[in-house]
C-alpha cells in the first residue's frame, strides 16, 4: 500500500491567510484608507518572515552536507630550487601536513640544449640520473646550456638506471670562471678589460683543460682566452704578448686534438705582413686604403690578413675619403703590462 504524504503548511502562508481573513473583516467595517495601510504592512510582515524562514533552511543544508574529502593527492605544493656553487639544493614545502617521504627531492636528470654543438663533457651527462648529492656541478663548460630535471622521491619509473658519479669526468671548479668570462669578455667594450679577463683564464687554462685531457674529449669549440686574446694584443700591436699567449694554449693543449702549429704560423704571417703595412703608412700618412692593396698586392690568406689588419688595428687611424679611407698612424698607446694574480696579492 501507498504511504499517504501530507504537506507541511510553511508559517508563513498561515500568517499571510489569517491576515487576509482580517482585513476582509476590516473592510467591512471601516473606511477604505484602512484596508490600504493594513495591506502595506501586510506586505512587509511577509517579505521579513519569508526571509527568516529561507536562511534558516540555508544553513541547516550547510551544517548536514558532508566535509570535502582530504585526498593528499590535491594538496598545493611549493617547490623552491636553490643552488649553492652551482649544485642543486631543493626544498619542498606543503599546504597540508603529508609524508616527508613522499616529498624529498633525490633525483635530477641532465639534459643538454640537444643539438649539434653539445661539447663531449656535457654530451656524456645526456639524460642521465643522479642523486642530487652526486649531480655534476653546472656549467659543465664554458658555452654551457644544461639544465636540470628534478624527481621526488618515488616519481622516477621504475626501470630507471641511477648513474653513478665515478663513471663520468667531472669540469674543472675554474670552469665556472670561464662560463663567466666567455660572455663578458664579448660584451666589455674597453679592450684593456678584455685583455684582463682573458689573462685571468689563460693562468688556469691548464687546470680547466685537465678533465679534458683525461678523458680524451677535444678542446672546447668556444674558448675566449685562446680565441680573442692573441688577437686583442695583436690589435695594439703588442707582438710579443700575443706570442706568448698563443705559446701558453699550446702548453695547456687547448687546441686538441691539434697542436697549435697552424696558429702559430698564421700569427707570424699576420705579423710580417701588418708590420710592413704599418710601416708602408709611417712613411706615407695620409695614404688611401685602396693604394695599400695596390703597394701590397697578397693574394689568398695573405691578402685577408691585410684587410683585417687595417679594419681592426688600433695602430692606424682613419679618416673619411669619398668611398675610401686617409691612413695615418695612431699616437702610440702606452705599453701593456701583464699583471698575475700572484703579483697583485703581493
Amino acid at each position: 500500500m501507498k504511504k499517504k504524504t501530507t504537506k507541511k503548511t510553511s508559517p508563513t502562508s498561515s500568517i499571510i491567510v489569517f491576515f487576509i481573513i482580517c482585513g476582509a473583516l476590516m473592510a467591512i467595517w471601516e473606511h477604505f484608507s484602512a484596508i490600504i495601510i493594513f495591506l502595506l504592512a501586510l506586505a512587509i510582515v511577509a517579505g521579513v518572515i519569508y526571509l527568516t524562514y529561507i536562511l534558516s533552511h540555508k544553513n541547516k543544508a550547510n551544517h548536514s552536507a558532508p566535509p570535502p574529502p582530504n585526498n593528499d593527492e590535491t594538496d598545493y605544493l611549493t617547490l623552491e630550487v636553490q643552488f649553492d656553487q652551482k649544485k642543486p639544493t631543493v626544498h619542498v614545502k606543503a599546504s597540508t601536513e603529508t609524508k616527508d617521504d613522499d616529498l624529498e627531492i633525490e633525483f635530477v636528470r641532465l639534459s643538454t640544449s640537444g643539438d649539434d654543438n653539445v661539447c663531449p663533457m656535457c654530451a656524456q651527462f645526456e639524460g642521465k640520473t643522479f642523486r642530487v648529492a652526486d649531480a655534476p656541478p653546472t656549467p659543465l663548460c664554458p658555452s654551457c646550456a644544461c639544465a636540470y630535471n628534478y624527481y621526488f622521491k618515488n616519481d622516477l619509473p621504475a626501470s630507471t638506471i641511477i648513474s653513478c658519479k665515478e663513471d663520468f669526468f667531472f669540469p674543472a671548479k675554474c670552469t665556472a670562471t670561464f662560463f663567466k668570462h666567455q660572455r663578458a669578455v664579448y660584451q666589455e667594450k674597453n679592450i684593456i678589460e678584455q685583455i684582463r679577463m682573458c689573462e685571468e683564464d689563460i693562468e688556469k687554462l691548464p687546470e680547466f683543460m685537465a678533465p679534458y685531457l683525461s678523458a680524451g674529449f677535444p678542446a672546447p669549440a668556444a674558448l675566449v682566452c685562446r680565441d680573442l686574446l692573441p688577437d686583442l694584443y695583436m690589435r695594439l700591436g703588442e707582438w710579443d704578448h700575443a706570442e706568448e699567449a698563443i705559446q701558453k694554449c699550446i702548453d695547456a693543449k687547448a687546441y686538441s686534438p691539434d697542436d697549435g702549429s697552424a696558429e702559430l704560423k698564421a700569427f707570424i704571417s699576420y705579423k710580417r705582413i701588418s708590420t710592413e703595412a704599418l710601416s708602408y703608412i709611417q712613411q706615407n700618412p695620409g695614404c688611401l686604403q685602396r693604394n695599400i692593396y695596390k703597394a701590397f698586392p697578397y693574394e689568398g690568406m695573405e691578402r685577408e690578413q691585410l684587410k683585417y689588419f687595417l679594419r681592426y688595428s688600433q695602430q692606424v687611424r682613419k679618416i673619411k675619403h669619398g668611398n675610401t679611407n686617409e691612413l695615418y698612424p695612431s699616437v702610440p698607446l702606452p705599453k701593456i703590462t701583464v699583471i698575475s694574480k700572484k703579483e697583485l696579492k703581493h
